[in-house]
């Protein structure tokens, strides 16, 4: 079975698509949600990140959550959804960018590590938060309600958080 997919942007004829994938770690235990504080937003995003050209979706999330959560990746479970972003490239408004983001469910060791994060994701502020679904909603849609020109990604978590939430029948 196919997992669910959500198309967002413009998918307007272009002369070319530069392609992004990423992958996504959905991580639940006992009603809450292991995802990322944005210090600068105040948003939460799943971890994950892009994926490198040679390796699968399970390496490249496992490498993600090592660097963004200091965890390992103790099992990937099932793609439960694709979302695909398109807009004008950055690079060349002629050619269309199209990010294609993975999410996966998965189970992470209790034990925690130093997270590795990036430069542009220390400037940003990133910190592990274990939240319940609603928390989680409920501020994504706050910022959004803020600040919707300035944070494209939140739109994106938003619309995962609430479809994930409706799929598993969480409150």
């Amino acid at each position: 079975m196919r997992a669910p997919s959500i198309h967002l942007g413009v998918r307007a004829d272009t002369v070319g698509v530069i392609h992004r994938r990423a992958v996504k770690g959905v991580i639940e235990v006992d009603g809450r949600l292991l995802l990322l504080r944005s210090g600068t937003g105040g948003d939460y995003k799943f971890p994950g990140g892009g994926a490198e050209a040679d390796e699968d979706d399970g390496a490249a999330l496992a490498r993600e959550l090592d660097e963004e959560c200091g965890r390992d990746v103790l099992r990937t479970g099932p793609l439960v959804l694709t979302v695909v972003e398109a807009h004008p490239a950055r690079e060349d408004p002629a050619r269309r960018f199209e990010m294609e983001s993975r999410y996966y469910d998965c189970v992470v060791s209790e034990v925690r590590r130093s997270p590795a994060l990036s430069p542009s994701e220390l400037r940003e502020g990133l910190q592990e938060a274990w939240v319940t679904w609603a928390e989680a909603v409920a501020t994504n849609r706050a910022v959004l309600a803020r600040e919707r020109d300035h944070l494209p990604w939140v739109d994106r978590e938003l619309q995962v958080l609430e479809f994930l939430a409706r799929e598993r029948g969480v409150r």
